[in-house]
């Protein structure tokens, strides 16, 4: 799996599949993630500012929380198990 610890900003991940990562210490801003797949994914310490999550499915996430932060974002028919 691999380790990411970085901000985004930005990043438009419309209709992507994200598997096997861990997002550990990261932000991310005014991104899209909408009808995004999460599979194996684990999020530690993350934040979303500003983001778009439209029939997203984390339901795949692996992991998941330890701190994961919404902020203003738009979350519709987004799906997420914890």
């Amino acid at each position: 799996m691999n380790r990411i610890e970085s901000s985004f900003t930005g990043v438009h991940s419309k209709n992507a599949k994200l598997t096997n990562v861990l997002f550990s210490r990261c932000e991310f801003i005014r991104c899209d993630f909408s009808l995004c797949k999460i599979y194996g994914v684990s999020f530690q310490d993350v934040r979303f500012v500003g983001c778009k999550m439209l029939g997203g499915d984390f339901t795949g996430c692996k992991g998941l929380l330890s701190s994961f932060d919404f902020e203003k974002c738009l979350l519709q028919f987004f799906r997420l198990s914890v």
